[in-house]
């Protein structure tokens, strides 16, 4: 079925800013799909200072949620890999998807937990100048090189997806884990930098109308003379 995709388009030939364009699409894969965020306008916008630097900080304790949540999820992809599940039989695809299960779950769980007893908690900042996501880059990324955003839904997790220049993949200092996983994003349907919003106390409305907000204000489309 299709469904909606909002993006955040760059100027039109004149240099005019477009109005925000509405696609259909049909999921690329289950359970991930392209939306547009409604709800965000039905509670009204609040004023934002695009002028000032927003920083957003990532919950400790949700940290430690999701760590513990990682953790019982690599057990069970234990239980399948070993496997100590009924109905797993050894060398079957079930078995491998519990091996491979157990090597991303504890991943994801020694890395939180990390984060947590070292103290470096993600941090996101918006200014004037463009946007940072400490755990996808080591430099802010321009918001002249930022194409367009959009929202993902992914198996309910809502990501929002900011779409950067071939220079600027090539050109900034981005993470290992952006560069990996971007041709498997790109397949599901999200090409751009996958940012969640999980581990920060802030609900996905009010954190996707600040990023646009500023992409808005300091886009491609305003640094056009």
């Amino acid at each position: 079925m299709p469904v909606a995709w909002l993006m955040v388009g760059r100027s039109g030939p004149l240099g005019a800013t477009q109005p925000p364009r509405h696609r259909c699409m049909t999921p690329r894969s289950a359970g991930c799909r392209l939306f547009g965020e409604k709800r965000a306008a039905k509670r009204g916008r609040m004023p934002i200072d695009v002028n000032q630097t927003v920083v957003f900080h990532a919950s400790a304790m949700r940290l430690l949620l999701l760590a513990t949540l990682a953790l019982a999820c690599a057990a069970v992809s234990l239980a399948a890999g070993w496997p100590l599940l009924p109905n797993v039989v050894p060398g079957s695809l079930a078995q491998f998807a519990g091996w491979l299960g157990t090597l991303l779950f504890l991943s994801a769980f020694l890395l939180m937990g990390w984060r947590c007893l070292i103290g470096k908690i993600p941090v996101i900042k918006l200014s004037p100048v463009g946007f940072w996501d400490s755990r996808l880059s080591a430099a802010v990324v321009p918001w002249s090189e930022v194409e367009n955003i959009s929202a993902w839904n992914c198996r309910h997790n809502k990501i929002v997806v900011l779409k950067i220049s071939d220079a600027a993949w090539k050109g900034l200092p981005l993470a290992r884990m952006a560069r990996w996983t971007r041709s498997a994003n790109q397949s599901m349907g999200a090409d751009g930098l996958c940012v969640s919003t999980a581990e920060f106390g802030v609900t996905f409305d009010a954190f996707f109308q600040t990023v646009v907000t500023h992409f808005d204000a300091y886009g491609a489309s305003r640094s056009k003379p």
